[in-house]
């Protein structure tokens, strides 16, 4: 959803796989660290992600997703509590209907059966909250949400999950008044889960060298917004993709 701003730092130790440093249900994110390179790679050597994004930054080769991770690390200590985060999805290694099959109970122990059906973290993408490049016309200092998943993890609920977890940070923690989102013009279903986010829809406009469609959450109207139940926000954000009609 986003074209991350980069700028050089003195870097920061770390340790090689850093702990989370949010967590919910389903979803744990924790810092990006060189290590990570060759799911990045995997993840945007995926045409189906990359056909819809709104920056042509080649992270499908090594060497630019080599960089891209060595630039990123010094803005966690820089701008505490922005920053683009792995993702990692909680899920069993097999679905709820394999795990049924009566085949694999005949083959495998209880004990191994209870193994396969562990939740165990799995590479799904990732989430940001970084600043917005320029040129916008979103005013000084504004900050961004962002997602990229890969598809296995598309239309399992994690980009609402880890959008509504961000915004949580983004109001409570770091006190923003709004935070924005962009997407491509086309993509309808990033449209979709940032209308049902509470985000109100603000029609394309350039960003950077690029038009995209832009939306803005204030923090009283993610106030009024969260406290929904998920279907109410799922209605409204409906009713607002059809009264565009685009």
């Amino acid at each position: 959803m986003t074209r991350p701003v980069l700028t050089e730092a003195p870097p920061h130790p770390a340790a090689a796989t850093p702990p989370p440093w949010l967590s919910t249900r389903t979803l744990l994110l924790r810092e990006f660290v060189p290590a990570d390179r060759h799911d990045l790679v995997r993840m945007h050597q995926e045409p189906r992600l990359r056909a819809l994004l709104i920056d042509d930054e080649p992270l499908h080769r090594h060497d630019v997703a080599a960089e891209f991770l060595h630039r990123l690390q010094p803005l966690y200590r820089r701008r505490e509590g922005l920053g683009i985060w792995r993702a990692e999805r909680l899920a069993p290694l097999l679905d709820a209907q394999a795990l049924a099959d009566p085949q694999l109970h005949e083959l495998l122990s209880p004990e191994a059966i209870a193994e396969l059906a562990a939740p165990r973290p799995r590479f799904a993408g990732w989430f940001n909250l970084m600043p917005m490049p320029e040129p916008h016309g979103a005013g000084p200092g504004a900050v961004e949400l962002g997602a990229r998943l890969l598809p296995e993890a598309w239309g399992t609920g994690l980009a609402l999950e880890g959008g509504e977890a961000l915004l949580r940070h983004a109001f409570g923690t770091l006190a923003l008044p709004r935070v924005w989102a962009v997407c491509h013009p086309q993509h309808q279903a990033v449209r979709y889960c940032v209308l049902s986010l509470g985000f109100a829809d603000r029609g394309v406009q350039p960003y950077g060298e690029v038009p995209a469609r832009h939306f803005v959450i204030e923090r009283e109207a993610w106030q009024r917004h969260h406290t929904l139940p998920r279907r109410a926000r799922v209605r409204a954000a409906l009713a607002a993709l059809h009264a565009t009609g685009d």
